[in-house]
């Protein structure tokens, strides 16, 4: 994304799997220690981690795509926790906190 642009307003800078185009992204790794809450708590981590996706949806108006934020969470866990550090890279944040 051009960093001389802003991010479309309503609508995400990324899609969902775009994640397979970045695999370096330091998410990733994050992602996959999150799947462990998962595979140890069951359903309980994809519903936590779901409220930060509905937080991010709603501090920039993005709509519920490719369905909601329990089921891209449940069924698409790496790749929404990727999408999420995308979107907030993309508005100029440090999902990182350095």
């Amino acid at each position: 994304m051009n960093p001389n642009t802003s991010p479309p307003e309503g609508k995400w800078t990324t899609g969902i799997c775009g994640c397979f185009g970045d695999v370096t992204n330091s998410c990733f790794t994050a992602a996959r220690n999150c799947f462990m809450l998962v595979y140890a708590f069951g359903i309980g981590a994809c519903l936590y981690t779901c409220t930060y996706r509905a937080k991010l949806r709603a501090l920039y108006s993005l709509p519920p795509k490719p369905c909601g934020d329990c089921c891209v969470h449940h069924f698409c866990f790496f790749c929404a926790l990727c999408q999420e550090y995308r979107e907030l890279k993309n508005r100029g944040l440090d999902p990182e906190g350095a």
